[in-house]
Parts: C-alpha cells; structure tokens; sequence
C-alpha cells in the first residue's frame, strides 16, 4: 500500500471514529448529568466504545451513515416530484446519473470496442460526483435539521460534515483501488432505488391530491 492510500485509509478511519464521537458523547453527558465529573467520564466511556469496540462501533457507525444516505435520497426524490420548480437541477443530475450508470452496464456486457471500455471509469467518475452532489445537498436540506433536534448547532453542522465528508472518502477510496465497509461500498446504488422510489411516492401523492379535487 502506498502512503497516499494509507493516509486515505486512516483519514476514513478517523472521521467514522470523530463522527462516533460527536454522536455518542453529548449523550453520554446529558446521562451522567449531577455525577462529578460527568464530562470526564463521558469522554473516557466513549474513547472506551470506540477503541475497545473498535470493530462493533466502526461497522455500526457506518450502518448508520449507509442508513441515512438511503433516507437522504428517498426524502430528495420525493421532494424532487412534489418541488419539481424548485428541483429542476435534480431532474437534469438525475436522469445524467441514470444514463451514466446504465451506459456502463451496456458496454461491459456487450461485444464492443476495447476503446470503449475505458468510457467506463469516466462515466462511472462523472457518475459518483452526481452521486456526492445529491448526498451533499440532501444532507444539508434534510439530516442538518434532524441533527439540530438532539445536538448544539455546532454539533450538528459537524456531524452534517463529517457525514459528506466519509461519503467522499468512501468514493475516494473506491477510485484508489482500496475497499470501504461493506455498508457503504454498495450505497450508491441502493440510493438509486431509494431515490426512485420517493420520487415516485411524491408523484403519486400529486395524482391523488389531484384525483381529489377534479372529485370534489
């Protein structure tokens, strides 16, 4: 392994643990809230959790990440049908990421130019920067507001960072040719699905809600 790719593998794997971190102290804190001194021994059973359950809360941690990217990108797609003024962009990022990740398939599975072949990592590039986009702008729009529920403002814009930021070392790490968890390896397409999904949720919703005024 060369050095870039082990200084992209430990940057991964501290801002999964630095994420961990932020989530699991302030709750800590608030339990062992009157017990002196609370702050110390919230930060010395998280440190614990996180080191001495290095494995169990590195691969939860990163199931919830997965998690909310898939409710990121049902909750962008259902908004994208019901705002569709205000989500022409998204329409366009869409239909370019499905092109893209069908283009790809085509030329793989078919008998085509070896020249063509090499489209693959451009358009699969190209692909994952739409994919980034979208996580980026649905983290901020809908998981920074469910974080400022249970977290400071501060907290709360670091989680929603970090969060994107772990998205794009993930992508990173798949371009150098290492693998991240299996939690987030595959994410893209599962996000994909959801995305479709909400959307079809959102116009749906628009069918009924018109059913039932040209009824009434």
């Amino acid at each position: 392994m060369s050095d870039a790719h082990f200084l992209l593998t430990i940057a991964y794997i501290l801002a999964v643990e630095l994420f961990g971190f932020i989530m699991l102290y302030p709750f800590l804190k608030e339990i062992l809230k009157g017990v002196f001194p609370a702050e110390i021994i919230a930060f010395i059973l998280t440190i614990s959790a996180l080191t001495y359950a290095f494995y169990l809360a590195y691969y939860m941690i990163t199931f919830f990440i997965s998690a909310s990217i898939i409710l990121i990108s049902m909750f962008s797609g259902f908004s994208l049908a019901i705002l569709s003024r205000i989500y022409r962009v998204n329409i366009v990022l869409f239909a370019l990421s499905i092109t893209l990740s069908t283009v790809p398939y085509i030329i793989e599975n078919l008998a085509v130019p070896h020249g063509m072949r090499d489209l693959t990592l451009t358009l699969n590039v190209i692909n994952e920067l739409i994919y980034l986009i979208g996580v980026g702008e649905g983290a901020v729009k809908y998981l920074l507001p469910a974080f400022k529920v249970f977290y400071r403002d501060s907290q709360a814009k670091a989680l929603t960072a970090l969060l994107i930021t772990i998205c794009i070392l993930t992508v990173a790490l798949q371009w150098a040719g290492l693998e991240a968890p299996y939690t987030l390896q595959y994410i893209e397409n599962i996000s994909t699905i959801a995305f479709i999904a909400g959307g079809s949720m959102g116009y749906a919703v628009l069918w009924i809600s018109k059913q039932k005024s040209h009824a009434t």
